[in-house]
């Protein structure tokens, strides 16, 4: 039996959209192989992102809101999107719509398998989440999808609300109200340390009862790690994709749009030249997000307060994209605008000074 064209390891995101965007070509240069242990991984999860109106007809959103808010309790900033809106695709639906594509395609097979070693293919790409020890910050949450008896009467997003500091790092809430009485609550978590998520998720039921109004029924459950900066490269079986890649935005943890983007960048490559380039950050959105991870790590007390400034002196287009992906004019617009001390130190390696 002859090796595939293309392994592809891992069924999550950055897997499934690569073979989505490889089977929307009819004739492919050989087979494609999906191997994932798991393959309702996606199903559990929200994904969530800012756009403008170019990038909606290929992202799909399912919902959408202009507005969203940041709090520490004491002040809040409330941001008023024009080019760009926030929105929700729901793991179920992204999972559905790929299955179907690849499904649909005769060249192109989904394995449920554990693979011991590096499987033999022209091209392998490894989305196979990194071990939380090589995480630089870790970004830890606990998600409660809830249908409530009352319109909760929520027309923006809870971005980062009651910002404080906590567990060594960042905490806050993320409320997304998916409906008038449906809501996404998430519990979240900017550390260096491993936070146990068992314990936190009894801490986050209890902190629900008293955060919601009205009763309510749990819909859904989701939690987990996603990381934000690696430590080093990690040794992978062919090319890295997804979180092992770094595709999730270091300062932030956004990576659903920015694997969309190198899914079809990669597919294309591959068609027309059999190759493809490695992912790779910009090397001045890299600096800018080790600067703000520095200050996370050593100086987390700070945290809540530098997020309450980026959000005073950004406008939402801005904050939007800096939270996203950050252009070059971009980042310099940040920069100037940003709590400059806190940023020239940590830039200077002595966040201890601050």
């Amino acid at each position: 039996m002859s090796k595939p064209w293309i392994h592809i390891i891992g069924a999550g995101v950055s897997g499934l959209s690569l073979a989505s965007q490889l089977a929307q070509y009819e004739d492919l240069p050989g087979t494609i192989k999906i191997s994932d242990p798991n393959l309702d991984r996606a199903k559990s999860q929200t994904f969530c992102f800012w756009f403008n109106e170019e990038e909606s007809a290929w992202l799909k959103p399912e919902y959408s809101w202009p507005k969203w808010r940041l709090s520490n309790g004491q002040d809040e900033h409330v941001h008023h999107g024009h080019q760009y809106k926030y929105g929700m695709v729901s793991g179920e639906r992204f999972r559905q719509s790929a299955l179907k594509t690849i499904a649909e395609h005769p060249q192109i097979e989904l394995v449920q398998e554990w693979l011991l070693d590096q499987p033999s293919a022209e091209h392998v790409f490894d989305s196979r989440p990194p071990h939380l020890e090589e995480f630089y910050i870790k970004q830890s949450f606990i998600g409660f999808e809830i249908e409530g008896t009352h319109n909760y009467d929520l027309n923006q997003v809870a971005l980062m609300d009651d910002l404080s500091f906590a567990y060594g790092g960042l905490r806050f809430r993320y409320v997304l109200p998916i409906t008038a009485t449906r809501l996404l609550v998430e519990y979240t978590l900017f550390t260096a340390q491993i936070v146990n998520l068992d314990n936190f998720e009894q801490e986050c039921r209890l902190a629900l009862d008293e955060d919601c109004p009205f009763d309510y029924k749990h819909l859904r459950l989701e939690k987990a790690h996603i990381p934000m900066g690696l430590r080093g490269e990690i040794n992978s079986w062919g090319i890295p994709i997804g979180t092992r890649a770094g595709m999730c935005r270091d300062a932030t943890g956004y990576g659903f749009v920015e694997m969309q983007r190198w899914a079809k960048l990669a597919s294309q490559q591959l068609i027309a030249h059999n190759r493809v380039k490695a992912y790779h950050n910009p090397r001045l959105r890299s600096w800018m997000d080790t600067c703000l991870l520095r200050l996370i790590e050593h100086r987390p007390e700070l945290s809540p307060q530098i997020f309450m400034e980026l959000a005073r002196f950004l406008s939402g287009d801005q904050f939007a994209q800096f939270m996203m992906r950050c252009h070059l004019k971009d980042a310099f617009s940040m920069m100037l605008k940003a709590p400059k001390k806190s940023f020239i130190l940590s830039a200077m390696g002595k966040p201890q000074w601050i």
